[in-house]
């Protein structure tokens, strides 16, 4: 019965997880289609902002959702640029940029097109800087998760199994003393893996999930190294 409990808090604990993990993914598909999205606008003929919501309302996933949002609201008597802006709000920050210059760019009459290329050629360059940066904590965190959930664990279980063959009779005592304190030091080591997950997400809150996760990982490795 125990685990059934033990199942549904982390069933508890990894739903607003797994709703903040698809939030992200589709702001990072925002960012990422959002230049192409840009480029090829820069190359169409636009005589108005209502164009702009009309051309990126469709062929572009979640940009296009976007920009619908937009001509719904344009469609209701809203003027344009109030619609644009408060369709992207709590996008993402560089959608939101885009916007900005899209009316920017138009309002100035400056050469709108050239405007729009540029400012899709930085965000592409803004895409790519964070493309890097979440490959780099992607491994420092399977480098964590498997350390701390696997490897460490497993390891001391082996030990343990082990000095226990030395001498049954000797070992007994001291081997009950070696598991007791191994496991207190296996959820520690999950604690604090957790935190320093938490901190390479930017969101303390996911430490309570990922504790969980990783204290059921390392007992678990734990448990077959020392052949239970």
């Amino acid at each position: 019965m125990e685990i059934v409990y033990i199942i549904l808090l982390v069933a508890l604990i990894t739903i607003p997880i797994g709703r903040d993990y698809l939030r992200e993914q589709r702001r990072a598909k925002i960012n990422e289609i959002l230049p192409i999205a840009l480029l090829e606008l820069s190359t169409l003929p636009i005589h108005g902002l209502r164009d702009v919501a009309d051309q990126l309302s469709h062929g572009y996933g979640p940009v296009s959702d976007v920009f619908k949002k937009a001509k719904r609201l344009i469609d209701r008597g809203i003027p344009p640029d109030r619609a644009l802006r408060s369709a992207a709000e709590g996008t993402t920050a560089l959608l939101e940029h885009a916007i900005q210059m899209i009316i920017a760019g138009y309002e100035s009459g400056a050469d709108w097109n050239r405007i729009i290329r540029k400012t899709a050629e930085d965000i592409e360059a803004v895409v790519d800087m964070d493309r890097q940066r979440r490959a780099g904590l992607a491994l420092q965190r399977y480098n964590v998760l498997l350390s701390a959930g696997v490897f460490v664990p497993a390891l001391l279980g082996i030990s343990a199994r082990m000095a226990a063959k030395v001498d049954p009779t000797v070992w007994n005592p001291i081997s009950a003393a070696i598991r007791t304190s191994i496991l207190p030091y296996i959820v520690i080591l999950a604690v604090e893996s957790a935190v320093f997950l938490a901190l390479l997400d930017g969101r303390m809150k996911h430490a309570l999930y990922y504790a969980a996760v990783l204290t059921g990982m390392g007992l678990t490795s734990y448990a077959i190294a020392m052949g239970m």
